[in-house]
């Protein structure tokens, strides 16, 4: 008896099948929940009992080898990569250290308030003179200013403000 429905095979009952493309989809879901998960758990741990300083370390090493190319996702206009999850993780860390009174704010030097005084004039610049940079280069200057003078300022605050012990 010959099967009902479409001459290329599909059945005639369930006209939508689950194609393999499907099941693919669905299971990569899976693992991204599972891996997101798993995380937030180490985040957390991070958090609790974690060394900024080895974060600090941890973000150059993803930055440098897990970058761009290998994890991105668009939110608007700016991709978001793990190097940069990361050290949002680490900014959160620390403020939640800091709050919990598990951190020591440690008194500013001079090379201090000069690193703050060049990024300060860095980002005045570019705000006034954007559009002019902007035709110049393929990237945006606002984009430039955050990667090259905002992110490593970050990475020295947080690594500055870690405690170095033995322990």
């Amino acid at each position: 008896m010959p099967r009902p429905g479409p001459a290329d095979g599909r059945s005639a009952v369930f006209p939508y099948e689950r194609t393999a493309g499907y099941e693919s989809t669905v299971s990569m879901c899976f693992l991204i929940a599972v891996a997101l998960l798993v995380g937030l758990v180490w985040a957390a741990v991070f958090i609790r009992r974690g060394s900024l300083l080895i974060g600090c370390f941890a973000f150059l090493v993803v930055g440098y080898c897990m970058g761009h190319p290998f994890w991105s996702f668009h939110l608007g206009p700016v991709p978001l990569t793990l190097d940069r999850l990361l050290l949002a993780a680490l900014a959160g860390g620390y403020l939640v250290r800091r709050r919990l009174g598990r951190v020591e704010p440690k008194p500013l030097a001079g090379a201090d308030w000069l690193l703050f005084a060049l990024v300060a004039w860095l980002s005045l610049s570019t705000a006034v003179y954007a559009s002019a940079a902007a035709t110049n280069s393929a990237g945006s200057p606002l984009w430039r200013l955050m990667a090259s003078y905002w992110m490593p300022l970050v990475v020295y605050w947080l690594a500055r403000q870690s405690r170095l012990t033995a322990h």
